[in-house]
């Protein structure tokens, strides 16, 4: 059932799960536990228009542009209203924790979400399971020579859009009851700290009490620490044993355009990769630097693909594309341009801060930060200049690095991909959510989504956290 607001003469709700958000994480939790039988409400503070702000509120970014706010919506269905559709897994090695990166690692292994990863095709509309597609392994050995990797993505076909694709289900649904336009704006704990014993929700018609057995943050990277982090200053006690890492370790996958180009024979076993953008096409393989060069050097993972440069900007990319296009169609595919997305070290220095002022919610604005540390400049211009070593020594092509980009005069964009700020760990030493997304501390309390990634890899986040949602509802379940 969906209901527009919460009705005025209901000044209490009881349910034995409450979700707050209704995007990727929160629809597919509700979804799962309404199959093992479970009564669960979702509070959704915007509504059935997109990109709806119903407080007002107000991210300051400093350090680089991720242009936030073009991607934090309040709606049913929330950012996978606006989302691209590019699906694919973490890597085995994103998972494991490298001893010359800090706060690497995860708690859990790729095996303990293989099974959902692939339980996650038919609701992101995808084609086949990641881990029994022939393709990338067909080109396992040649990208190996030079010490490389395909990262192969699948988009969702038409696209997910959970929001549509879900209403009519969760409108019939006798087990979920989702509330539009209810944010919530307060949590009360008991006296230890240790249990929350209600959420109170602000609705036009009134101030209302949610009480539940279990509660689920999946409001997204941003807006679980925000919520979080304003509950806590109004409670004037933080949240969670591992309150220290709340807010902190914002991550994104820093996207480069115009980091160089290159050029392809037409012999190699990739000429079959050169029109991986063409229209129409279900997959889309990008190059990575292989695990073993990566642990190697101590470099973060990155991906990076080319496209057909049409009227190349730089002088010596012009020379090469007339001489291109007057002598070596034979030999040559077209001049590729390479466009950048990385990963991005977990650094304190990243993060929210709660302002002074407030919405009309009465919740805190918040500052944000985003910034490169040495090691991921380190990382990005290390790995391209290994490709530009290795292509024309092994015969398989030429790669110009711009300088520019060597130079670190090409400032990264955001890739609308938030995430961290909840981050996993092992204990409340490291981490504020265990492996299980149980808030350190508080025994009826968890937290879902690209927040609570410790690392985040080469890969769009929607997929992971799908598989993520479909692993908790085993779990708390379970724990009954």
């Amino acid at each position: 059932m969906i209901i527009d607001q919460m009705p005025s003469n209901l000044s209490e709700i009881k349910t034995q799960y409450c979700i707050i958000g209704s995007g990727a994480a929160g629809i597919t939790l509700a979804l799962e536990l309404e199959k093992k039988g479970f009564d669960v409400v979702i509070l959704e503070a915007g509504n059935f228009e997109q990109k709806s702000k119903i407080a007002d509120e107000k991210v300051l970014e400093t350090g680089f542009p991720t242009e936030v706010d073009k991607r934090r919506f309040k709606d049913f269905g929330g950012s996978t209203e606006a989302w691209g559709g590019w699906c694919t897994p973490l890597d085995e090695s994103d998972f494991q924790a490298e001893e010359k990166i800090h706060y690497s690692g995860w708690p859990i292994k790729l095996s303990d979400l293989r099974p959902y990863y692939d339980r996650t095709t038919e609701i992101l509309n995808l084609e086949y399971s990641f881990f029994e597609n022939k393709k990338i392994f067909e080109m396992e050995s040649e990208a190996q020579k030079i010490g490389s990797a395909f990262k192969l993505y699948q988009f969702s076909t038409p696209v997910t859009r959970f929001g549509q694709k879900y209403k009519e289900h969760i409108s019939r649904s006798s087990k979920i009851k989702s509330y539009l336009n209810s944010p919530v704006v307060e949590m009360q704990m008991n006296g230890q700290g240790t249990i929350v014993e209600a959420l109170k929700v602000k609705s036009s018609t009134g101030l209302h009490t949610i009480k539940a057995k279990h509660f689920i943050f999946c409001c997204g990277s941003i807006e679980n620490a925000r919520l979080l982090l304003s509950f806590s200053r109004k409670n004037k006690t933080p949240i969670g044993l591992g309150h220290k890492f709340l807010g902190k370790g914002f991550m994104e996958h820093p996207n480069f355009s115009n980091v160089g180009t290159m050029m392809f024979y037409k012999k190699d076993p990739w000429s079959k990769l050169v029109d991986v953008n063409a229209n129409g096409k279900r997959d889309h393989f990008f190059f990575q630097v292989s695990e073993a060069e990566r642990k190697k050097h101590g470099w973060l993972n990155l991906r990076f693909k080319v496209y057909d440069v049409e009227h190349p900007l730089d002088p010596v990319d012009q020379k090469i594309y007339s001489l291109y296009t007057e002598t070596l169609k034979r030999s040559f595919h077209p001049v590729q341009e390479i466009g950048l997305s990385c990963e991005q070290f977990c650094s304190d220095m990243n993060g929210i801060v709660l302002r002074e002022d407030a919405d009309r919610l009465g919740l805190w604005n918040v500052n944000l930060n985003w910034e490169l540390t040495e090691l991921d400049w380190k990382s990005y211009t290390e790995s391209m200049e290994f490709f530009a070593r290795k292509l024309p020594s092994l015969g398989l092509g030429f790669m110009k690095v711009n300088k520019d980009f060597l130079e670190r005069k090409i400032a990264p964009v955001g890739n609308s991909h938030q995430m961290g700020m909840t981050r996993m760990g092992e204990s409340f030493k490291d981490g504020y959510v265990d492996k299980n997304l149980s808030v350190f501390g508080v025994s009826n309390l968890s937290v879902l989504g690209s927040s609570v990634f410790p690392t985040t890899g080469a890969a769009a986040p929607t997929m992971t956290i799908t598989a993520l949602a479909l692993r908790l509802a085993d779990y708390i379940s379970l724990k009954g």
